[in-house]
């Protein structure tokens, strides 16, 4: 698991604990920005949180239920003061994740022999999360030399693996390390993602566009409840996405996307009325992240939009024929547990293209095919030659 402040404290929150009363809470400083995140979690616990920060008119007041004063840990009453709000609330538990105020009031429950249980050290916890998402890099070696050729820097497929991991999504480690595997060695191109919803894999994919010097990545996705409707008999599927609100998913993958400037740009339509513009060179232009070019050829063409059929169907036949010579096409969720679409598509793909397939393998329930530097070239000028693109 890859460190975040939240998952620091999964302890504290193990559903399987059976506490006699819920635990009361106290957060101290309530200015920093972990302790917003730990008192979202224990508020949906259903347990108590008492806020409190040295700073009497903290602007961060307002985002707590409950918010008291403290004096600084410096000063000779803030034991007597913390004392006292133990007593008067009913305080179990401490929080803090601030480095220098958690020894410090360890020792002086230790020494006062006050009934709190203080959390775990944050940054000891938080070190050692970023000890094993280097550990899980470490592990996911082999499998990327087994598919490009070489080692990529561990340092990179951790940042891969932990940025990943605050984003939400279906997205594994797998995929991530597959996917870094296959654009390190893909040709110079755009990269293409079909679904973004939150931006998971987008990420992945932009942070190795920049790494690699690959080319710029283009997302698109209507982000709207009609078109995401899957061709499923999946009835709570189906209600999942009924349930969603695809604007607030949206404004999530322009918070996601925002740092990568002009080298990631959407389009808020389905893939089929973006191909036409595609092949075209067209540039996208967003009010978010300005004019990004293409050059109407691509890299890495990663389908994970409506699984339906039909959808899947048509998105490989319009974008295929867009990759450059040796390109990578990712269909995803080729292993999935709501539908056979993606597998019959890419099953359906490598038999009658079987001759023009460079290697294809299955990686994090994700299909990754790379086509012949010949044959893609040769299925393109068939493409143009019938007609079918311009």
């Amino acid at each position: 698991m890859s460190p975040t402040w939240s998952t620091a404290l999964a302890a504290y929150f193990n559903p399987f604990r059976k506490p006699e009363m819920s635990p009361v809470t106290l957060v101290f400083p309530s200015s920093m920005m972990q302790s917003h995140a730990f008192t979202r979690l224990a508020k949906a616990r259903g347990d108590r949180v008492i806020a409190a920060s040295s700073v009497k008119a903290d602007e961060t007041a307002k985002h707590y239920d409950y918010w008291v004063y403290l004096p600084s840990m410096y000063d000779p009453s803030f034991g007597e003061a913390l004392a006292d709000l133990i007593a008067s609330e009913g305080i179990t538990h401490f929080y803090t994740p601030h480095m220098v105020i958690h020894p410090a009031v360890k020792a002086l429950v230790a020494r006062e022999s006050l009934p709190i249980t203080v959390c775990e050290d944050p940054i000891e916890t938080l070190q050692g999360q970023y000890r094993d998402v280097f550990a899980h890099a470490q592990s996911a070696a082999p499998f990327i030399r087994a598919i490009s050729g070489f080692d990529l820097p561990e340092a990179l497929v951790a940042s891969l693996f932990h940025f990943g991991e605050q984003i939400y999504g279906q997205t594994s480690e797998t995929k991530i390390a597959a996917m870094a595997a296959v654009c390190a060695i893909a040709p110079k191109g755009d990269l293409i993602e079909i679904g973004s919803a939150w931006g998971r894999s987008a990420f992945v994919l932009a942070t190795l566009a920049a790494h690699f010097d690959t080319g710029n990545l283009l997302c698109i996705d209507p982000w709207a409840v009609e078109i995401a409707h899957q061709s499923s008999d999946q009835e709570y599927l189906t209600q999942a996405i009924g349930a969603m609100d695809w604007e607030a998913t949206f404004q999530a993958f322009l918070i996601h996307m925002l740092p990568f400037g002009r080298r990631v740009n959407y389009l808020r339509s389905t893939s089929a009325q973006v191909a036409a513009l595609y092949r075209h060179s067209n540039p996208a232009v967003s009010s978010e992240l300005g004019t990004t070019s293409y050059t109407g050829r691509a890299a890495v063409i990663h389908i994970d939009g409506n699984h339906g059929l039909e959808c899947i169907e048509e998105d490989c036949r319009l974008w295929r024929p867009c990759l450059l010579p040796g390109g990578w096409l990712i269909i995803d969720d080729y292993v999935w547990e709501h539908g056979t679409g993606p597998q019959q598509v890419g099953d359906a793909l490598i038999e009658n293209e079987r001759a023009n397939i460079a290697c294809a393998f299955v990686a994090g329930k994700a299909l990754f095919i790379r086509f012949k530097a010949d044959a893609v070239r040769e299925r393109l000028h068939s493409f143009v030659d019938s007609g079918a693109i311009s």
